[in-house]
């Protein structure tokens, strides 16, 4: 009842796109400067700064770190990240309601950082794609049978890997970058 109709207006400034296929080649380019742009900051002086302070907060403000200003400007990069991909998902949906956004589907974004690691690019990206193909398989396969099956074993998921890997999959992404680094240093040596 309250939902309502986006209409197509043509125009590159409305980023509104005729095909699905535009969107999706969009949508990648956006991926792959937000993945550049978190490399890019995670790599630079505000990204060590941000780690310290998510270390240490007192630590950070002894050695000279305005923890206030780093943390407000943490805030508005990443809120407005996430502000232009839920113009994105409405644009694509080409309607939106008050319920647009819910409580599971916020509950899943959080879940995708958890479980991939706080702070880490690539451990967050692998938990999103593996979280979102078990999702859709089991949606698929038993939605019709066992309907929010995905949602308890995305529970059960978060509650194991916060009692046996509280770093997330990153580190064990880490580790597995690692191992293979060294064999194939070896392999060449």
């Amino acid at each position: 009842p309250f939902d309502y109709y986006i209409p197509f207006v043509e125009g590159w400034y409305y980023i509104r796109f005729r095909t699905w296929e535009n969107l999706y080649y969009f949508s990648l380019a956006v991926l792959a400067f937000i993945i550049s742009l978190n490399l890019y900051i995670s790599r630079s002086k505000l990204g060590y700064y941000l780690k310290a302070i998510r270390e240490d907060e007192v630590a950070a403000e002894a050695v000279g770190i305005n923890v206030r200003k780093y943390k407000l400007l943490a805030l508005v990069i990443y809120a407005s990240i996430l502000g232009f991909i839920g113009y994105l998902y409405i644009v694509s949906q080409r309607t939106f309601s008050y319920n647009t956004f819910s409580g599971p589907q916020s509950v899943y974004v959080a879940i995708i950082g958890i479980v991939g690691g706080l702070g880490s690019v690539s451990g967050v990206f692998s938990a999103a794609l593996i979280l979102k193909i078990v999702e859709e398989y089991l949606r698929g396969y038993l939605g019709g049978v066992l309907p929010g099956l995905h949602l308890l074993l995305f529970g059960t998921l978060l509650i194991v890997v916060g009692i046996l890997r509280p770093e997330g999959l990153s580190s064990l992404t880490d580790t597995l970058t690692r191992k293979i680094k060294v064999k194939v240093l070896r392999w060449y040596t």
